[in-house]
């Protein structure tokens, strides 16, 4: 990697759908809990830029991550990872796993904001949990579906603290907590 930051191709392990054209029918199991977000108000597939580093959105028949260990390749010597993403149902922390080059794994703490509040909003206990993460503001989106909300999908920054080659990182198996697009910093 010679680029500073490197967005991430994650077409191969999203797993679900959250960005419509229009709301689906009645049919019920769509988005999150039958709660989506209309195209017209989510960034357009591509590069775009969050507090300074660029991310690439995905649309199509599946848009984001619902984590369930999905495996993120990354083959190189970075020091951080910027994650776009949030947690439904509460704040909460969780552990990506990171496999070295040399064979060696280490669990990094991750804090998960709730998508219904600001990075401000977040309890210190759960920051005094992740101590190498920290969370920025990120996307508002309107939701659309049985109800409308507000979410907040948050740009969130997991500083390594033995930044080695790294050839792997698990994402949490945890399916309360969803990506959309992941950045690695050299």
């Amino acid at each position: 990697m010679s680029k500073k930051y490197l967005p991430l191709d994650l077409h191969e392990i999203c797993n679900r759908r959250f960005v419509y054209d229009e709301v689906p029918g009645d049919d019920g199991d769509y988005g999150i809990e039958d709660l989506i977000v209309l195209k017209s108000s989510y960034p357009d597939s591509g590069e775009i830029y969050l507090n300074g580093v660029p991310f690439n959105y995905i649309l199509g028949a599946n848009d984001h991550i619902e984590c369930a260990a999905q495996k993120i390749h990354i083959g190189g010597f970075i020091k951080k990872l910027h994650m776009v993403c949030f947690a439904y149902f509460g704040s909460t922390y969780d552990y990506l796993t990171v496999k070295y080059m040399d064979g060696s794994v280490k669990k990094e703490a991750v804090l998960m904001a709730d998508w219904t509040i600001l990075p401000g909003g977040i309890s210190e206990f759960l920051i005094s949990r992740t101590e190498n993460c920290a969370v920025q503001k990120g996307i508002k989106l309107i939701l659309d579906g049985k109800s409308q909300l507000i979410c907040h999908a948050h740009h969130v920054i997991v500083s390594f603290q033995n930044p080695g080659g790294i050839e792997d990182i698990l994402l949490p198996d945890n399916q309360m907590l969803y990506v959309f697009a992941v950045t690695a910093e050299n």
